[in-house]
């Protein structure tokens, strides 16, 4: 077998064959790699490898068509199956030879890699996954252009035929996206190659799709041989013999794949090659999962045919859950064929949405809540399995019920995005008018968002009255407040000075630079139970348009009070909200500034006061859902500490987008013309020397 792999391997680069091949694919490779990944700047090779995939199927017809047509053609057959070589080495050596052909030419793609490694931080296991997967698709393509190559022993008809079967297998998700019939439909997806390579794509090593490509590419150098020996033999019992064996041979194959793919689906076989290990789910989902005592169904509203990044991650996530409980049952609908089952489930419900369903309870995850998009540095971050199992959490009644009112009439803010946070952790959150109702016996805490109108002085003392019977209370300010003699009196009690201010970070390092040229403050957190795992994950909060508090320990309430945010000593709070300047003025508050604090009873009764300076921190769309801040977790871990949610979720968003790279406008031009135009320039040279020697000389 070595003779026949090194004989067919020679040939491949002693003919223009090899360096066409190589030539071509590598300035296709390098025009995917540039318009894909350098242009964009991004540390990724995903859209390379995607994009190559059609162009190869034509390069791969060229690469087999004459391995085993030419020898037919030239009647030399017959001299190699008599070779003291057996056919299975004959045709495993062809087919290595090849592989090798393609796998000298991907060994030389290794500087795509390498490129990105020198001007950005790519995710080296994603790219090995990525490799692996390609490795084994083109494998399984070449096994069949083998195939067909030793049906004919014309060239030209292998090639042609080559590339129409690829073609066809590489629509196959396509085909079956539009056959009607559900087991027909299964049939023909379960023979996709491409939905098994897109797993690789996505960082996933699964052991079902290496083994299920080995199997594939065993079947078709079985079959190649099988063909060979029916024209060397012509004996009718010798072929029915060998007809009868191949086919148990590839039933027993296929029953092996279907034992490891029901394997599969019962039990993870997969590893998770992502940088952010986007597959690994927290010890807390295993925990609601694992406590499932009944039936719960996912509804996807995915049409047919949808395909991208997030849609391969979320299909992948819904699989996973399916797998780690018997009770949890996925059923994709096309929202497009069956409009009337988005509607039950309101006007929120859209394509991408995922509805999660007990009985009559249910929850529905919109599109927009199953990732974070960061508006700086265009981080992509999935967030459903946050968003998942707080959903199954909720409808399966297995969370803790904590309810927060949300008070109005005092001309406050409106809340969105904390109302949503609040909900989407299992919080019921309802409003409450402290003038015409009492605070109800279930009130776990009261927020209020921004007033602007001061409270009367039954409502302050209704509200005295519930937190000295360990009520807990937030109050979420914003800069410059409106005088509110009442409410600011009685916050004074309890040790908190709210200052009429708009706090300024002059420390660069402190703070983010927005296109306004006004910097946000990034406060430091400080010590306390809510911070605590918060500070280690070295994430930053941002407090945009903030007023600062002034602290007293000393306070009538008896409270020990203390600063959760806190600016840099070169910080201010300019008091002078009208001057255009931003420079500091003896009438501003020195820093460093206290931009949240926390008020709490020292006599033991559990009364509690949290406030926050920055209403935008809170209710700018897209804070608190972004991965790249701490907002949205800081946010919770308060409530949760006010609340005594014991049971709150603490499952960060995974970053699926690639890092950006590094590079001037002049650097990708050069690296372009380099790898688009010289370096296969030079490998067609060559070819062309070797070629011109061996004809002429």
């Amino acid at each position: 077998m070595k003779a026949i792999l090194m004989k067919e391997w020679k040939g491949y680069f002693q003919s223009p064959i090899g360096y066409i091949f190589s030539g071509i694919f590598l300035a296709l490779c390098a025009m995917f790699f540039v318009t894909g990944s350098l242009m964009y700047q991004s540390a990724d090779l995903s859209s390379m490898f995607a994009n190559i995939n059609v162009v190869y199927l034509f390069l791969v017809s060229i690469l087999t068509m004459g391995l085993f047509s030419l020898e037919r053609s030239r009647r030399t057959d017959q001299l190699l199956l008599t070779a003291p070589v057996s056919v299975t080495e004959v045709v495993v050596g062809k087919y290595l030879a090849a592989l090798a052909t393609f796998g000298v030419t991907l060994v030389v793609s290794l500087i795509f890699p390498l490129i990105l490694s020198i001007f950005g931080h790519p995710s080296g296991s994603e790219m090995l996954g990525s490799y692996i997967g390609f490795v084994l698709l083109w494998g399984a393509f070449i096994s069949i252009g083998l195939f067909i190559s030793a049906l004919t022993e014309s060239q030209m008809i292998a090639a042609v035929v080559t590339f129409g079967v690829l073609l066809l297998v590489y629509y196959m998700d396509w085909i079956a996206a539009n056959i009607t019939n559900a087991t027909l439909q299964k049939i023909v997806q379960w023979f996709s190659l491409m939905s098994r390579y897109d797993e690789f794509q996505s960082g996933i090593l699964n052991v079902v799709n290496i083994v299920y490509y080995l199997s594939f590419i065993g079947i078709f150098l079985l079959l190649t041989v099988q063909v060979i020996r029916r024209r060397q033999y012509s004996d009718t019992k010798f072929r029915l013999n060998n007809t009868l064996v191949t086919a148990a041979v590839i039933v027993g194959i296929i029953l092996v794949n279907g034992i490891v793919t029901t394997i599969g689906d019962k039990m993870p076989m997969k590893v998770d090659m992502t940088r952010d290990k986007v597959y690994e789910f927290s010890d807390q989902t295993k925990e609601v999962m694992g406590a499932l005592d009944s039936d719960i169904e996912v509804y996807a509203l995915y049409p047919d045919g949808v395909e991208g990044e997030l849609v391969t991650a979320v299909k992948e996530y819904l699989k996973m859950y399916e797998q780690m409980s018997d009770k949890l049952k996925i059923t994709y609908v096309d929202p497009y064929s069956d409009p009337a089952f988005a509607r039950k489930y309101g006007d929120d419900v859209g394509v991408g949405s995922v509805v999660i369903q007990k009985g009559e309870k249910y929850r529905v995850i919109p599109l927009n809540q199953l990732y974070r998009e960061s508006s700086i540095t265009g981080e992509v971050s999935i967030d459903l399995e946050k968003q998942m199992t707080s959903a199954i959490r909720y409808v399966s009644g297995t969370g803790q019920e904590v309810k927060a009112y949300l008070i109005e009439g005092h001309d406050e803010y409106s809340s969105t995005e904390l109302k949503a946070a609040l909900t989407n952790e299992g919080y019921t959150v309802e409003t409450l008018n402290l003038s015409t109702s009492s605070i109800p016996e279930d009130a776990s805490v009261l927020i209020s968002m921004a007033p602007s109108v001061d409270f009367t002085a039954e409502e302050r003392d209704a509200l005295d009255a519930y937190l000295m019977n360990g009520g807990k209370a937030a109050f979420v300010f914003t800069a410059g407040n409106p005088a509110m003699e009442r409410l600011n009196s009685y916050l004074e009690e309890w040790g908190i000075t709210v200052n009429s201010d708009f706090a300024y970070e002059g420390d660069t390092s402190k703070a983010y630079r927005t296109n306004y040229g006004v910097p946000v403050p990034a406060p430091e957190m400080q010590e306390h139970s809510i911070t605590e795992k918060l500070i280690a994950s070295d994430i930053s909060f941002i407090a945009p348009a903030s007023c600062s508090f002034t602290l007293n320990e000393n306070n009538l309430q008896h409270t020990y009070i203390t600063s959760l945010l806190k600016t840099s000593k070169n910080s201010w709070g300019i008091t002078d909200l009208a001057r255009e300047s931003f420079d500091k003025s003896e009438n501003d508050i020195n820093g460093p500034l206290d931009l949240a604090v926390i008020s709490e009873k020292s006599d033991g009764s559990g009364g509690a006061i949290f406030a926050i300076g920055s209403l935008q921190a809170v209710e700018t769309q897209g804070i608190l859902d972004n991965a790249s801040y701490s907002n949205g977790d800081f946010m919770l871990n308060t409530f949760s500490y006010l609340t005594d949610k014991g049971d709150a979720l603490n499952i960060r968003a995974k970053v699926i987008s690639p890092e950006s790279l590094t590079m001037t406008e002049t650097q990708v031009k050069v690296i372009a013309m380099v790898l688009q135009y010289i370096l296969p320039l030079l490998i067609l040279l060559v070819g062309l020397v070797v070629w011109l020697r061996r004809r002429y000389l």
